[in-house]
C-alpha cells in the first residue's frame, strides 16, 4: 500500500517548525517499516506537483496530513471525495478553525470559557457586558504570528487588538473570558469514544496551583470534543478553574507530539495502519458481494 504524507506549513508552525516536522517524519519511517510505500511532501511540493500531474495522488491508501491551508485541502478534499482515506479528514481541520469549533462546540454543550465570535471592524463601543481581563483570538485559524492571541485588560486594549487583526485582512475575532488556574495541554489519538491514546501535563512558564480535578472528566470532556469536530489526531488546551471545574480552551488537529513524540509517532502509526485494514476488509467484502 501506498502512503502520502504532508508537512505543516511553515507559517502555520511558529517557533515549532522542527517539532512538527519531525513528527510526520517519524510516523512514515514507522510506516515505512511496517511495509508500507511512504512519500511525504512539502505542502509547496505537494500543490507544484498537483498542477503538473494531479493524477499521481489518485491511488494511495492513506493520506496523513498536517497541513492546514485552504489552497491545499480543497485539492486534498477532491481526493477524500473520490474514496481516498484522509487523516485527519480536511472537514475536520476545517472544523478546527474557531469559526467552526466554537459553534460546534456550543452546540454540543463541550465546556468551554465564554466565548463570543466577533466582526473585528466593530468598536469596543457596540459590545455589550465585556469584562476584563479577555482573551483575543484570531477567528480563524491557530497562532501563526505575534497578535493572534492576546490578553487584554481595557476597552483600549481590546480596540487595539481588533484594529491589528482587521488591519491583516482577519475578519473574525474570538473574545474568550480569562479564568484563572492551572493550564493543561492534552494529546489524543483516535475518535470517540475511545480514545485509542490520551496524554496531559500542565504547561510551562505558569504559577502551578496544582488544583484537584479528575483526570477521567477531562478525558471525557476530550472525547467528546473530538467527536464534536471530528478530529482523530489532535491536541489542545484546557484550564482547570479555581473551583476545579474542567473547561476547553482549543483543540488543534495533529500537534507535534513534542514531549512524547517517539511513543505518539508509534501510536499514530498504528492507529493508520489499523484504519487502513478496515477499509481494506470493507472494500473486499464489497468486491464479493458484486461476484
Amino acid at each position: 500500500m501506498k502512503c502520502i504524507g504532508i508537512f505543516r506549513e511553515v507559517l502555520h508552525s511558529p517557533h515549532r517548525e522542527r517539532d512538527d516536522y519531525e513528527i510526520l517524519r517519524l510516523t512514515g519511517q514507522v510506516l515505512a517499516k511496517e511495509g508500507l510505500e511512504v512519500e511525504t511532501f512539502e505542502p509547496e511540493e505537494f500543490l507544484k506537483k498537483w498542477v503538473t500531474n494531479s493524477h499521481y495522488f489518485s491511488s494511495p491508501a492513506l493520506i496523513f496530513m498536517m497541513c492546514e491551508q485552504q489552497k491545499i485541502l480543497e485539492k486534498i478534499r477532491q481526493l477524500e471525495t473520490a474514496g481516498i482515506q484522509v487523516v485527519n479528514s480536511t472537514q475536520s481541520i476545517y472544523n478546527t478553525y474557531r469559526h467552526h469549533l466554537i459553534p460546534l462546540w456550543k452546540k454540543d454543550k463541550i465546556s468551554q470559557p465564554l466565548t463570543e465570535l466577533v466582526s473585528t471592524a466593530l468598536l469596543v463601543k457596540d459590545f455589550k457586558a465585556i469584562t476584563y481581563p479577555l482573551w483575543v483570538k484570531r477567528g480563524d485559524v491557530h497562532n501563526t504570528a505575534q497578535g493572534d492571541v492576546v490578553l487584554v485588560q481595557s476597552a483600549d486594549a481590546l480596540d487595539i487588538a481588533l484594529q491589528g487583526l482587521s488591519k491583516r485582512g482577519i475578519q473574525q475575532a474570538a473574545l474568550q473570558k480569562h479564568i484563572e488556574g492551572d493550564l493543561v495541554k492534552f494529546y489524543g489519538i483516535g475518535i470517540s469514544p475511545q480514545l485509542t491514546w490520551f496524554q496531559w501535563f500542565y504547561h510551562k512558564g505558569q504559577k502551578l496551583r496544582e488544583i484537584p480535578f479528575s483526570e477521567a472528566e477531562l478525558k471525557k470532556n476530550v472525547e467528546c470534543a473530538a467527536k464534536s469536530i471530528g478530529v482523530e489526531v489532535f491536541g489542545g488546551d484546557a484550564v482547570i478553574g479555581l473551583d476545579g471545574k474542567i473547561d476547553l480552551i482549543d483543540m488543534n488537529a495533529w500537534p507535534s507530539f513534542a514531549l512524547f513524540r517517539a511513543e505518539a509517532s508509534q501510536k499514530i502509526a498504528s492507529y493508520l495502519i489499523e484504519k487502513m485494514k478496515e477499509c481494506s476488509l470493507f472494500l473486499f467484502s464489497s468486491e464479493r458481494a458484486y461476484e
